[in-house]
């Protein structure tokens, strides 16, 4: 991906003037919630949607969508490698 989540908002955000303390008061959620969607730790696509619209941005959510979907193939390999470890430790004993 190009740029992250939340770059893309901060940066057209600021375009428009608005502070994500304020993006958060316009889409409804608190400003933690917002953070936590933004960096991947809370999936919202209702959130992604809100903010698509506020900041007429109408690839958002494809791009979110994205975004989650290398988030989770990211944790996978971490979670396939720890288990290749585990199986290799417990191989050799």
């Amino acid at each position: 991906m190009p740029a992250s989540i939340k770059a893309i908002v901060k940066e057209e955000a600021g375009r428009r003037g608005i502070s994500l303390v304020r993006l958060s008061e316009l889409t409804g959620v608190s400003y933690a919630h917002l953070r936590a969607v933004l960096r991947g730790i809370y999936a919202s696509r209702p959130v992604i949607r809100k903010i698509a619209h506020v900041l007429g941005l109408p690839d958002l959510p494809d791009l979110y969508e994205q975004f989650l979907h290398e988030k989770r193939m990211r944790a996978e390999e971490v979670e396939s490698k720890r288990e290749v470890s585990t199986s290799k430790e417990e191989g050799g004993r």
